[in-house]
């Protein structure tokens, strides 16, 4: 591949928190070779009650791009090795992070948002992050959930969970694009009910029945990979089809452990949409060790 991919540029969160380290080296690792520009996009937020405040003096805009060029600099430093010799942009906005997030990524035409499962705070440790919980909803581009120690290589698969809705055609073909760009195999798995009612959907998939070659579902999901290959003419590949038994979520879960990346789609729930990204999007989310890619559904207005 020479020069830089379509809609290339990566938008990472940085907070000067350990939970964005592993995002912004996962971003960069996305650029190596000048495949990729890499912005780095800093938020601020002064309190609505601070304006009120005797004596308040709100922030300079300089001493604020200070304070983000010196968050980067000490991320690009602690990453060491892993940020040798790299560039980053930067961009500082005012207002909640997703928010700024969000208007970087449509204003710059970014191919993709990355930010880090945790940030601040102590409910951070049994809680998807603030921001990357908000932009499941709000982001119009793929967003990239890295988890602390998830930003090294995997085994060279990029894994799309696939149910045959809208949504994860839209993943397969986001998944497709980007083992072109950046390398990798892409293994499209679609999980049915567990054969046995007995049968916990927390097992390893070692201990799991994989559905048979000639069975219905391993024939709905060649069908659905070959509907979307030949409609997607820009992107090619072969594509590793996988049918699997359990629970979907702890299924797709155990089996992309150790994948470069889970792949999945986004969808509404009607009344509900603002507080779930799908189940099965939210919780692989929370507890996947691996970097999670949700792919937004775009759904017409008058739909």
């Amino acid at each position: 591949m020479t020069g830089k991919a379509a809609g290339s540029k990566v938008v990472v969160g940085l907070d000067g928190s350990a939970g964005s380290l592993p995002a912004l080296a996962w971003a960069l690792r996305q650029a190596e070779g000048g495949k990729r520009e890499v912005l780095a996009v800093y938020a601020w937020q002064v309190p609505a009650l601070a304006y009120s405040a005797p004596g308040y003096i709100p922030p300079e805009k300089e001493s604020l791009e200070s304070e983000g060029r010196r968050i980067l600099a000490d991320a690009l430093k602690a990453l060491g090795a892993k940020a040798e010799g790299a560039a980053v942009a930067l961009s500082v906005g005012n207002g909640q992070a997703a928010d700024v997030i969000a208007e970087v990524c449509e204003e710059t035409g970014a191919s993709m948002a990355v930010v880090g499962s945790r940030g601040h705070g102590r409910i951070a440790e049994i809680l998807l992050g603030s921001t990357s919980r908000s932009l499941l909803q709000k982001s119009k581009v793929p967003l990239v959930i890295v988890p602390s120690g998830a930003e090294s290589p995997g085994d060279g698969r990029i894994v799309v969970g696939v149910d045959g809705s809208v949504g994860s055609r839209l993943a397969l073909e986001w998944a497709l694009a980007e083992a072109s760009a950046v390398g990798g195999n892409v293994e499209a798995v679609m999980v049915i009910p567990a054969p046995s009612p007995e049968l916990p959907p927390h097992l390893p998939e070692a201990l799991r029945s994989r559905a048979g070659e000639d069975s219905p579902a391993a024939r709905d999901l060649a069908q659905f990979v070959d509907s979307v290959l030949g409609a997607a003419p820009s992107v090619s590949g072969k594509v590793i089809e996988t049918v699997l038994h359990g629970n979907p979520a702890h299924t797709l879960r155990l089996h992309a452990s150790g994948a470069d990346m889970l792949v999945l789609g986004r969808r509404g729930l009607g009344s509900i949409h603002e507080a779930f990204s799908g189940s099965v999007s939210s919780w692989c989310s929370h507890h996947t060790n691996r970097p999670v890619a949700i792919v937004p559904t775009v759904v017409a207005a008058e739909t």
